[in-house]
């Protein structure tokens, strides 16, 4: 959903590539679209989990993060592409592809890769500002989402820095200068997810910082799936392209389905499992919680409420390994 997103923006924004107003103009366009069809998708949700019983339990709970997490990833995801795509045309002069590949015939220069890589300080500074600034208890959802774009925007321009530094100096192409990036941004992602990890677990660091030095660590894990991504993308179309039998897009299409069928089922065997066990007692703990404060007035029916709540956690627990 977020790369469709990406590109279908993208791909209006290359419209008025002679237009610089309206080519910074999209990333806040997408932004209030986004917003409007988010809002509606999440009081259709709402209705849909009331309308059962009248109340929202802890499943139709973790339902609505899981979807909050994937609508902030997708406005996330096409607001900072939109953004570094008019960045990069400011820099450039041209303006690249929806897909964020260079246009052919665009001429990098050693100040533009160096202008490209310091323009990720002002994302920096812009979330240091945000946190200290801005309470999240009065702009929620949005003070969240604010911040994933900056992240995000941090992750493009580092990725496509990186991808003009590659390309001007190691004089490769295709498949192997893809490969080279994926690597890199690989090793040079994990060094900073280890520091910001380490950063949270201190005991110096409060709750608040914590959380925003964990809420970073989305947008370089998304670097790191682009840099493969691209790999990936270069090696299928360079492996296809010695295919002489068959057409290059049931040429793709085929080589999809066959990386879906290895790839799908490890995911639901293994991956998913984790990911929704953990999920899981995260949203119990919090219904418990929000349980427990709501009937501490009634003391004697609270232990039977909450041995009530263990029983069924316990058995939707087991329904996830089925």
């Amino acid at each position: 959903s977020g790369g469709s997103s990406m590109t279908s923006f993208s791909s209006i924004q290359e419209q008025f590539e002679d237009n610089i107003v309206m080519v910074y103009a999209m990333p806040f366009i997408a932004f209030l679209s986004l917003a409007l069809l988010h809002g509606i998708a999440d009081r259709a949700r709402t209705l849909v989990s009331l309308a059962d019983d009248g109340l929202v339990d802890e499943y139709e709970k973790a339902w609505d993060a899981y979807v909050d997490q994937t609508e902030n990833a997708m406005v996330g995801l096409t607001v900072s592409h939109l953004l570094i795509q008019a960045n990069r045309f400011c820099i450039t002069g041209t303006l690249p592809l929806p897909t964020g590949m260079m246009r052919p015939g665009t001429v990098i220069h050693e100040g533009d890769i160096m202008k490209l890589y310091l323009s990720s300080l002002v994302y920096i500074l812009l979330i240091v500002l945000l946190v200290l600034v801005t309470p999240a208890s009065v702009f929620g959802r949005h003070a969240k989402r604010a911040k994933t774009i900056l992240g995000m925007c941090i992750a493009f321009t580092l990725y496509y820095s990186t991808t003009w530094l590659f390309v001007k100096h190691s004089g490769l192409d295709g498949p192997l200068l893809a490969m080279l990036e994926a690597l890199t941004v690989t090793w040079v992602g994990f060094v900073i997810i280890f520091i910001l990890d380490f950063l949270a677990d201190l005991d110096c660091t409060g709750n608040v910082v914590d959380e925003n030095l964990r809420l970073m660590i989305m947008p370089i894990s998304i670097l790191i799936g682009f840099g493969w991504k691209g790999a990936f993308v270069a090696a299928g179309t360079n492996l296809v392209g010695h295919i002489s039998s068959i057409p290059p897009a049931p040429a793709q299409l085929l080589l999809a389905l066959f990386l879906i069928s290895i790839i799908l089922p490890a995911w639901r065997m293994y991956i998913l499992p984790t990911v929704m066990h953990d999920e899981l007692m995260d949203a119990s703990k919090k219904f418990k919680s929000d349980v427990v404060q709501n009937d501490a007035s009634t003391s004697l029916e609270q232990p039977l409420l909450k041995a009530e709540e263990e029983a069924v956690v316990e058995i939707r627990e087991d329904d996830i390994f089925v």
